[in-house]
C-alpha cells in the first residue's frame, strides 16, 4: 500500500504540469527568501480561470511552491515639509508689523523664502490687546489652513540657561473672537546634559485646522519665542491603474437592439472604468454598461449614467468615463437611449488593475509561473502566509524578480483507455468448464483403463 501511495505522490506533479498550456521563465536578481511581482497583461489573455485560480509557481523539480495571489490596492505616500509661521507676542501694545519675512523648508532640505503680509483682521485683533506679562502668543496659521498641519515646533530662549520643565496652553481661533481649545496643558522640557541640549518642543494639534493659534505659558518663567514652526504631512494615494485601448468593437443592428456596440477585451483583465472617446458637439447621452463572463452567459448591468460633453470656456460640462467596482469578465456591450442616429463613440479604453503574486523561493531556481489550466479548480493555499508575523510579511518579500517571454506548452498526450480485465464470473465459468472437461476425460479414461483390464 505504501509503494503505491508514493507512486501516486511521484506522478502528481507531473500530471498537474501537464494541465498547464503556457509558461513564463523567472529571473531572479538577487537572493531571498520570496519574491513578489506584478501580473503582466499577457496572463490575462491567457489564463483558464478569470479569477486567475489556474496560476501556479514551480520549482527546478517541478513542484509547486507556496504562493499568494492579491489585487493591488492604492498606496497611501506622505510628504513633510516645514513652514515658519507669524508670530506675535502681546507684552506690549506694539506696532503690527505689515509684512513678515518666512522660510519655508521641506524635510529634503529645500528653503523658499516668501513674504506674507498679515490680513486686516489679526491687524485690528493685536491692536486691541494689551498683555502685561507677556504670557500669550498669538500665532497666524492663515498660511497652511486646510494643508494639513500636524504640529507646532517653538523655538524660544530663556535669559538664564537652565534645565526646565513648563507647560503651555493652545487654542485655536478662526476669527479671532471664539477661541476653542487644542491642549489644554502641554508639557515642553529643556534640558543641557553639558554640551548637548535635549528639546521637546512640539505641539500636537490634533485634527484642529484653524487659522490662528493662540499660545498661553502657565508658569513663572516665560520664555521668548523666537520662532513658530508648522509641520505639515499631504498624503497622496499611488493608484497602479493602467490603460488599454480597446482595439475594435462592433456596432449592433440599430433596428433589433437599439444603440448599442460589443466588443472583447482580450482577456480577463480586472477592470475599473471604461473611457468613450467621440467628437460630437454639446453631446449629452444617457449610456448603460453589461458584461458577461464567456459569450453563453446572459448579460449583466455593471453601471449607468450619463456622458456630455455641454458648453465652452468656464461654462463647459465634461464626462467621459463610466467607473465600477472590480470586474474581470471579458465581454462588455454598452447601449445609449440617446437619440442621435450616428455612431458618435469613436474610441474605448479601459481602465484595469493588475494583480500582485508573493511567493516562496522554496526548492531549487529556476521558478516558472504555468497558468492556462482547465484541471486546476481551486486556490493555491495561503496558510503559510497566515502562519508569517506582520514583520516578514513587509520584509520577506523582494521585488528583484521579473518574468521572461510566454512559452506554448507541449500538450500531454492524450491518455489511452485501460485494457479492460476479465470479470471474475466469466473466469470462474472458464475454470469450471476446464474442470468438467479434465473430469469428464479423467472418467473416460478409467473406464477404457478398465475395459482393458478386462479384456485381459
Amino acid at each position: 500500500m505504501h509503494k503505491y501511495a508514493l507512486l501516486l505522490m511521484l506522478l502528481c506533479p507531473l500530471a498537474v504540469d501537464a494541465g498547464f498550456r503556457y509558461a513564463m521563465p523567472m529571473i531572479l536578481d538577487e537572493a531571498s527568501s520570496g519574491y513578489r511581482f506584478n501580473v503582466p497583461g499577457e496572463v490575462y489573455q491567457r489564463v483558464h480561470h478569470a479569477d486567475l485560480r489556474d496560476l501556479r509557481i514551480t520549482n527546478q523539480a517541478g513542484d509547486e511552491v507556496p504562493m499568494r495571489i492579491t489585487l493591488n490596492e492604492d498606496r497611501k505616500l506622505t510628504s513633510w515639509s516645514d513652514t515658519s509661521l507669524p508670530v506675535f507676542s502681546l507684552r506690549r501694545l506694539q506696532e503690527v508689523p505689515v509684512t513678515s519675512q518666512q522660510t519655508r523648508t521641506s524635510w529634503q532640505g529645500d528653503e523658499e523664502s516668501f513674504t506674507v503680509t498679515t490680513s486686516e483682521q489679526l491687524r485690528r485683533f493685536v491692536r486691541q490687546q494689551v498683555a502685561d506679562d507677556g504670557r500669550t502668543v498669538l500665532i497666524d496659521a492663515s498660511l497652511v489652513k486646510g494643508q494639513g498641519l500636524r504640529e507646532l515646533v517653538l523655538d524660544w530662549s530663556f535669559q538664564a540657561v537652565g534645565n526646565r520643565v513648563f507647560y503651555v496652553g493652545l487654542s485655536g481661533s478662526d476669527d479671532l473672537s471664539a477661541w476653542r481649545s487644542v491642549q489644554n496643558r502641554q508639557k515642553l522640557i529643556e534640558l543641557d546634559t553639558g554640551g548637548r541640549v535635549v528639546l521637546e518642543n512640539r505641539i500636537p494639534v490634533g485634527r484642529a485646522d484653524f487659522a490662528y493659534y493662540k499660545l498661553e505659558f502657565q508658569g513663572p518663567e516665560i520664555p521668548t519665542i523666537n520662532q513658530v514652526t508648522a509641520r505639515i504631512s499631504r498624503e497622496t494615494r499611488n493608484s497602479p491603474i493602467k490603460w488599454r485601448t480597446i482595439q475594435a468593437f462592433e456596432e449592433l443592428d440599430r433596428e433589433s437592439m437599439g444603440h448599442a456596440i460589443e466588443w472583447d477585451a482580450g482577456g480577463y483583465y480586472p477592470a475599473e472604468a471604461v473611457k468613450l472617446v467621440f467628437d460630437y458637439p454639446n453631446l449629452m447621452a444617457d449610456v448603460r454598461l453589461f458584461s458577461r463572463a464567456n459569450p453563453q452567459a446572459p448579460w449583466r448591468l455593471v453601471t449607468q449614467g450619463p456622458v456630455y460633453e455641454v458648453g465652452d470656456g468656464e461654462l463647459s460640462m465634461f464626462n467621459d468615463d463610466l467607473s465600477f467596482p472590480t470586474n474581470q469578465h471579458r465581454y462588455w456591450r454598452l447601449t445609449s437611449d440617446s437619440a442621435i442616429n450616428s455612431q458618435w463613440i469613436t474610441g474605448i479604453e479601459m481602465a484595469w488593475r493588475s494583480h500582485q503574486v508573493q511567493f516562496l523561493a522554496q526548492g531549487e531556481a529556476p521558478f516558472t509561473l504555468r497558468f492556462g489550466s482547465a484541471k486546476v479548480n481551486s486556490w493555491p493555499s495561503v496558510k503559510w502566509y497566515q502562519t508569517l508575523t506582520q514583520p516578514m510579511k513587509h520584509s520577506l518579500f523582494s521585488s528583484a524578480v521579473w518574468l521572461g517571454e510566454i512559452s506554448q506548452l507541449v500538450h500531454a498526450p492524450v491518455e489511452q483507455p485501460e485494457e479492460q480485465q476479465p470479470d471474475d464470473s466469466s473466469r470462474l465459468v472458464f475454470w469450471g468448464l476446464l474442470v468438467l472437461v479434465l473430469t469428464f476425460l479423467l472418467v473416460m479414461a478409467v473406464q477404457l483403463l478398465r475395459e482393458v483390464g478386462d479384456e485381459q
